[in-house]
């Protein structure tokens, strides 16, 4: 559905949970590779686990998911020597 049209069918909107929550349940059991230095990363090494983690919360009734992104930021990322990666990730 169309985000406008979602905000004016007066319904209550949905949004998914805590991202980084939900990755560190499942970094032991999913993740091919465990050498990602922060959450954001995961974006490129593993998109398949950030990808079924949106899923997950489509199935479970969000309307809205947001990006694996709350520390893609060059001041963050520098200190896991990845800032360079900020746009692709």
């Amino acid at each position: 559905m169309n985000f406008q049209k979602l905000l004016r069918s007066g319904r209550p909107i949905i949004f998914d949970g805590a991202m980084g929550t939900v990755i560190a349940s499942r970094w032991n059991d999913k993740v091919q590779n465990p050498n990602a230095k922060c959450n954001e990363e995961l974006n490129l090494i593993a998109p398949e686990v950030i990808r079924s983690i949106h899923e997950d919360y489509l199935n479970a009734g969000a309307n809205v998911i947001e990006t694996n992104t709350f520390g893609a930021n060059r001041i963050t990322l520098v200190e896991h020597g990845i800032a360079d990666k900020v746009r692709e990730i």
